[in-house]
C-alpha cells in the first residue's frame, strides 16, 4: 500500500510538471521552418539588448520616408506614422481608427478616430490631422508613391491634377469624425484608409520643404535619419503602447558582413537559406508573398457567365495536388484575399457542386513549363466534368478579349485581381457595415460567385540571428 501511495504521488507530480510545461512553453509559429543552436547566438550588452536592428534592402532616399514605399519606409510608417487601418493576412485591423462604417451601398465611409491619441510632441491627434494627411499626400506638388489608390474618392482626381483646391469627397464632421464619399466603386475603397497619418502643419503645406519632417503618432519617433545609411527610432513617450525595445535601428543588410552589422532580423531569398544557417541563424520563418497565382474565370464566356458552371470546375479541382505537382516551392493559398487568411477563407467556404459540364472548355496559359504543367494537371482532374483544351500564350494578362477562353492562369496581386471583377453585387450589401468585417464578407462573396480560384503563394524568408523578442513587422509588408 505504501509503495502504491508513493507511485501515485510521483505520477501526480509528473503529470503536473507535464501540464505546467505545456502551459508555460510557448507554441512555435506555424511558419517557423528552422531553429538554430543557442550556442551560436552572441551575447549582448545591456544597450544592445534594448536595441533591435532590422536589415533592409533599401534605406530612405529623402527626408520624408512616408512618401516612399520601400521595405524600410514601410517599417518606418508602421512604427512612426501608423495609418487608420492596416491589412494583416487578408483581414482589416484598426490602428488609429476606432471604427469605419461603409454606408449607402459602399458609396460613403464614416470614420471615427480613437480618442486620446498623441503625436510625438504630446499634441492630440484629431480629424483635422487625418484630413490634412489626405490633402498633403495627394497634393500635385508632393511626390507620394501611393496616390493612385485614392482616385476612387470623389474630387480626388481634380485635386491631384491641380484643377481643384479642395477634395470635395472628404469632410471633417467633428474632432473625431470624418466622412469620405467615393466617386467610383472598386476595390480601392478598401485600401484608401492605409495612408500614413501626419501632424497638421498649422494649415500650411510645406510641399517643397526637404528638411522639415512631419511628426507621427506611432510607438516610435525618428531620432536620426541618415540617407542611404541608417535610421534610428526611439520610443515615443506619448504613445501608451508597451514596447519591448527603447530603440530600433534600420541598416542596409549585407549578407557578406552580417557578423559585423549585428543585425537581429532581415528578409532573405531561398537561395541564401543554407548560407544563413551556417552563419548562425537562430530562427527562420517562411511568409507568403503578395505575388500569387490564380485561375481566373472569364465571365464573358457564355458557359462561364453562370456561377454554377464555374463552381463545377472549382469543385472538381484539388488545389493542393495542383500546387504540389506544378510548383517547386511556396504554399497553397488558403483564401482569395490572402494566402494566409484564416477562416472564413476560400478552402472553408467552397461549395459542393454535383453538376457535370459535358462540354469542351478552353484554358489559356503560358507555354513555359509551369503553364504546361498546369494544363496537364487540370486536364487530369477535370476529366469527369469537362473536356479541357488549351491555348498557349507568351504573356499572362488580365485582359481577355477572346470570349472562347473559359478560364486562364494569372500571376499577380489581389488588388489587381479585384479590380478586374464587377463587384456591384457585393457593394449592394454595404449598409452600415464595419470595414473590419468587410474582409470576411468579401471572401464569402468571391467564393460564392467563384470568380477565381486561389492557387499558390510565392514565399519569402525572415531570419532572426539573436534570441530576442521579435518585432512582428514582416507579415504587414507590401514589399514582398
Amino acid at each position: 500500500m505504501k509503495y502504491k501511495c508513493i507511485i501515485g504521488i510521483v505520477m501526480v507530480v509528473v503529470m503536473s510538471m507535464v501540464v505546467y510545461m505545456t502551459v508555460k512553453t510557448p507554441k512555435e509559429p506555424a511558419n517557423l521552418i528552422f531553429s538554430g543552436e543557442r550556442s551560436k547566438v552572441k551575447k549582448q550588452d545591456e544597450e544592445r539588448k534594448n536595441t533591435y536592428v532590422i536589415g533592409v534592402s533599401q534605406l530612405p532616399s529623402n527626408t520624408h520616408p512616408y512618401l516612399q514605399q520601400s521595405d524600410s519606409t514601410q517599417i518606418i510608417n508602421q512604427l512612426v506614422y501608423p495609418s487608420l487601418v492596416h491589412i494583416n493576412k487578408g483581414n482589416f485591423e484598426y490602428l488609429l481608427a476606432d471604427s469605419i462604417l461603409l454606408k449607402e451601398q459602399g458609396t460613403k465611409a464614416l470614420i471615427t478616430i480613437k480618442k486620446d491619441l498623441k503625436f510625438s510632441d504630446g499634441s492630440s491627434l484629431t480629424a483635422k490631422d487625418v484630413l490634412y494627411s489626405y490633402y498633403y499626400l495627394n497634393h500635385p506638388d508632393v511626390n507620394y508613391e501611393g496616390k493612385n489608390t485614392y482616385l476612387c474618392i470623389k474630387g480626388m482626381k481634380d485635386y491631384q491634377s491641380g484643377k481643384a483646391q479642395d477634395i470635395s469627397g472628404i469632410k471633417e464632421l467633428d474632432e473625431q469624425t470624418l466622412e469620405i464619399q467615393f466617386a467610383e466603386l472598386n476595390s480601392n475603397i478598401f485600401y484608401c484608409f492605409e495612408l500614413p497619418i501626419l501632424k497638421e502643419q498649422n494649415g500650411a503645406y510645406p510641399y517643397s520643404n526637404n528638411t522639415q519632417r512631419h511628426l507621427g503618432a506611432g510607438e516610435y519617433k525618428i531620432e536620426s535619419l541618415s540617407l542611404y545609411d541608417q535610421v534610428t527610432l526611439i520610443k515615443n513617450e506619448y504613445n501608451t503602447t508597451k514596447t519591448t525595445y527603447q530603440k530600433i535601428k534600420l541598416v542596409t543588410a549585407d549578407l557578406l558582413a552580417l557578423n559585423e552589422q549585428e543585425i537581429d532580423t532581415m528578409v532573405i531569398s531561398k537561395n541564401s537559406l543554407d548560407a544563413i544557417k551556417q552563419l548562425g541563424a537562430y530562427r527562420i520563418y517562411e511568409y507568403s508573398s503578395r505575388q500569387r497565382d490564380f485561375l481566373m474565370f472569364n465571365v464573358n464566356n457564355d458557359l462561364m457567365s453562370e456561377a454554377e458552371n464555374r463552381r463545377v470546375i472549382a469543385d472538381a479541382l484539388n488545389t493542393e495536388e495542383v500546387v504540389n505537382a506544378v510548383y517547386e516551392d511556396g504554399s497553397v493559398s488558403k483564401g482569395i484575399l490572402s494566402g494566409d487568411k484564416e477562416k472564413p477563407n476560400y478552402l472553408s467556404l467552397k461549395k459542393k457542386s454535383e453538376n457535370v459540364l459535358n462540354q469542351s472548355v478552353l484554358f489559356q496559359h503560358t507555354y513555359d513549363g509551369e503553364g504546361v504543367g498546369l494544363f496537364e494537371t487540370l486536364k487530369s482532374q477535370l476529366q469527369d466534368k469537362v473536356v479541357l483544351a488549351n491555348r498557349m500564350v507568351g504573356l499572362q494578362t488580365l485582359s481577355i478579349d477572346d470570349s472562347d477562353i473559359a478560364f486562364y492562369h494569372y500571376s499577380g496581386i489581389i488588388e489587381d485581381v479585384l479590380n478586374s471583377f464587377d463587384l456591384d453585387g457585393y457593394f449592394l450589401q454595404l449598409n452600415d457595415c464595419e470595414l473590419k468585417q468587410n474582409a470576411d464578407l468579401l471572401e464569402k462573396y468571391l467564393t460564392q460567385e467563384t470568380l477565381c480560384i486561389p492557387l499558390h503563394n510565392e514565399s519569402y524568408y525572415v531570419i532572426e540571428l539573436n534570441k530576442k523578442a521579435s518585432v512582428d513587422i514582416w507579415n504587414l509588408m507590401d514589399a514582398y
